[in-house]
């Protein structure tokens, strides 16, 4: 197991990857053979069970795509099953303060770094692979989710932390969290973000986002953002069926 995906961010060169809210294996197969990579696989908003998950993760196996899991909450036993399926990292959602980020450490990094339970099963290649727990620290990524005001309070302490290997932006649920939901451009989210930004600049610590836009991309991108997540696979549903409706419409006209 490898996981380029810090290696490539730290080095200044982007990342992009596709978000994964569909049960459906073949969606994140098209996406890992058309050269996403990374895919961000949603536990937290979406209906993707055990089962779902372990046919997701086999379809980037001999591709150079990482799959990288959004787990539900900061809960012991998602980290667990997640990686031990062999995930390349998690995205750990709501992370409201420094407490919670070294809970992610415990739970997803094994000793001396945390307390990640012993049963990596898929990931360690049915223990044919000797050598995975001893490498797993340092490959597996612990991506911390900054999306409300307790965790950008905490951020200087929280990209301090042994065992964080990058930062995930969620826009969204910062806005709210501000009190001006879904306004980017409102000059407490703006504030926000360098702040954000600089600090992890500051630390060399790697940052991802969600930018399904050419605006959004060039505005993160700009802001030092490398791991970037170009389209879901719902948006791609929604805007091509609206589009050739659109489209059918027009010509019916």
């Amino acid at each position: 197991m490898e996981n380029k995906l810090i290696e490539k961010m730290k080095s200044g060169k982007v990342a992009p990857g596709i978000w994964i809210n569909s049960t459906d294996p073949q969606i994140a197969e098209i996406a890992a053979t058309y050269g996403a990579e990374w895919l961000l696989i949603d536990l937290e908003h979406e209906p993707i069970g055990r089962s779902h998950l372990t046919s997701i993760l086999m379809t980037c196996k001999g591709t150079d795509c990482q799959p990288i899991v959004r787990v539900p909450e900061n809960r012991e036993v998602y980290y667990k099953w997640v990686l031990d399926l062999g995930a390349a990292g998690v995205v750990v959602p709501q992370i409201k303060g420094y407490e919670d980020a070294r809970l992610a450490i415990e739970y997803a990094k094994y000793r001396p770094v945390g307390e990640r339970g012993v049963g990596p099963m898929r990931a360690c290649k049915y223990y044919s692979d000797g050598e995975y727990i001893r490498r797993a620290n340092e490959e597996t990524m612990l991506m911390v989710q900054i999306e409300n005001a307790g965790g950008l309070k905490d951020i200087e302490k929280i990209v301090s932390l042994p065992g964080v290997d990058a930062v995930f932006l969620g826009p969204g649920d910062l806005s709210d969290s501000l009190g001006h939901f879904w306004q980017f451009d409102h000059p407490e989210f703006v504030k926000a973000l360098d702040t954000i930004t600089s600090t992890c600049k500051k630390a060399n610590m790697p940052m991802c986002v969600p930018a399904f836009s050419e605006e959004l991309f060039k505005r993160y991108y700009e802001k030092g953002i490398r791991g970037i997540l170009v389209m879901s696979d719902y948006r791609a549903l929604i805007n091509t069926v609206t589009s050739s409706l659109e489209s059918a419409k027009r010509l019916a006209e």
